[in-house]
């Protein structure tokens, strides 16, 4: 799986192609780039809230984990 992190640096190259050849493109050849720039940006939106669900199902366990034994029970 790609990390976050890569997909920015391709979307970063997708805009720069994007606004550097804007009137020398091919207009078929925009049309691919917007649209492989918008399956990007999909792309890299998903993974961050995979990681972040990710992160969020282990958060609670490590707090459990950290309290001492002696420590009462909330509830």
């Amino acid at each position: 799986m790609a990390k976050a992190g890569a997909l920015k640096e391709k979307i970063d190259r997708t805009r720069k192609k994007l606004a550097e050849g804007k009137g020398k493109l091919d207009p078929a050849r925009v049309r691919d780039l917007k649209k492989r720039l918008r399956r990007t940006q999909r792309r890299r939106r998903s993974l961050l809230r995979a990681e972040a669900r990710a992160k969020a199902k282990t958060a609670p366990k490590s707090a459990e984990e950290k309290k001492p034994e002696g420590a009462p029970v909330s509830g």
